[in-house]
């Protein structure tokens, strides 16, 4: 009996002292696609569906977070007061999650867990099941429910804390998101819209393809992501191909630029030599201009290429580190000079096996700069979608991924979806 007791004792400790977050109000956002928790509909009533949906500032997406001393938390949605609570105390794949009147059940209990790079696990203390988004939708819209825990970025969600204003009514202004860094266009009329533009460089007419969202908030810090072109490509090939897929899965909350290669004087480069550095003077300008004509988080910039276009990524993260949150190279190879910053750079990185343009060793060779470049161990783990690895022990918040996958010279049918993700862990 005496075990017993000191053995209770030291659960409850371990329980009061080893919460995974504190308690507050969240939103709750899913590393899938950046959507948020969200109550359907904003209603009230018991049963409404829990979906994901875009950020709207509504109550009907923030969640009061609270430890109930068994090291299980509440998760109660601010509108209506509501839990989240398993439909039925059904323990099947699949089990619908709604809201319902609160009253302590097993079906309202949820353990939230540290998982993998800030972000966290919710799982049932019912079923032992995990919220998940549902067939790994990226819509708006999609259905939250229960399913067998996996690891997957579907299972994976930030907590983000709510900040400004009075959280219970949805008309007030609020903050920023923790953690953005707004530019100097914030709260201005925006100077820019979408299209083709040009601007001078150091005498030279360069131009780019700019994509603003179509309800664009002059208020809201919006991620700001690079597509540069290939071999012989242009701005309209990335602009019309989605920004390499990734236009849609962000579903207004990003602003999009497509730059164009360097054709003046009556020469051409056909990609990104960075000749005198005339690529990266363009895209230092082409910053400048966004920040001061548009609302811009500045801590949340990216770029991505394939071939051409992953040889430009790639020198952006080693010259811009500090100014770019992360990188996503596709085919490519450190064949675009830099000036190497020193600093870290998150990257996502994807070469086939079989590529016979630019040789897979050439991948190897920047997957291992970066690897150095972070700090991280030769130590990998499997992460979604298969066949990526995620180097260990990398600098906090400067991950490397790799996929070294089945194929040739070309774009990986997973990388749109996968991008996305990892830019949303940023």
């Amino acid at each position: 009996m005496f075990k017993k007791i000191i053995c209770c004792t030291v659960l409850m400790l371990f329980y009061s002292s080893a919460q995974a977050i504190e308690n507050g109000r969240y939103n709750i956002v899913s590393s899938l696609n950046g959507l948020y928790l969200d109550v359907a509909n904003k209603s009230q009533d018991d049963g409404a569906n829990i979906q994901q949906y875009t950020a709207t500032g509504g109550t009907n997406q923030q969640f009061d977070v609270t430890a109930l001393g068994d090291g299980t938390y509440s998760i109660r949605a601010v509108h209506s007061g509501k839990s989240l609570d398993i439909a039925g105390y059904s323990m099947d794949d699949g089990a619908q999650v709604h809201q319902w009147t609160y009253h302590g059940g097993d079906n309202q209990r949820w353990y939230i867990d540290v998982a993998a790079n800030g972000f966290y696990s919710v799982t049932s203390k019912l079923s032992s099941k995990a919220l998940d988004v549902w067939e790994m939708s990226t819509q708006p819209g999609g259905d939250i429910r229960m399913y067998s825990w996996w690891g997957g970025a579907g299972q994976l969600w930030s907590f983000l804390p709510v900040g400004g204003g009075d959280p219970t009514d949805p008309t007030d202004p609020t903050d920023p998101p923790a953690g953005t860094d707004p530019s100097a266009g914030c709260g201005n009329v925006p100077s820019l819209s979408s299209g083709r533009h040009s601007i001078n460089v150091n005498g030279a007419t360069r131009e780019y393809i700019l994509d603003v969202p179509a309800n664009y908030d002059m208020s809201k810090p919006y991620r700001l992501i690079f597509g540069w072109h290939w071999l012989n490509g242009n701005a309209s090939n990335v602009a019309n191909g989605g920004y390499y897929g990734l236009k849609n899965l962000a579903n207004n909350s990003a602003i999009f630029v497509a730059p164009d290669r360097y054709v003046a004087n009556g020469q051409d480069d056909n990609g990104w030599p960075n000749t005198n550095g005339r690529d990266m003077a363009f895209l230092r300008a082409m910053l400048d201009q966004f920040n001061n004509s548009l609302c811009v988080d500045k801590s949340r910039v990216f770029s991505v290429g394939w071939s051409y276009g992953g040889m430009m990524s790639y020198a952006v993260g080693r010259e811009m580190g500090g100014v770019f949150r992360a990188i996503a190279p596709m085919s490519g190879a450190l064949w675009t000079p830099y000036n190497d910053s020193g600093k870290p750079m998150p990257a996502w990185i994807a070469h086939g096996i079989y590529d016979s343009v630019v040789s897979h060793d050439n991948g190897i060779t920047a997957r291992d700069l970066y690897v150095s470049a972070n700090h991280c161990s030769n130590n990998t783990v499997p992460v979604d979608p298969s066949p990526c690895v995620e180097y260990q022990g990398c600098d906090a918040g400067y991950p490397v991924v790799w996929c070294s996958w089945n194929g040739g010279h070309s774009t990986p049918s997973f990388s749109p979806t996968a991008i996305w993700t990892f830019f949303n862990r940023f």
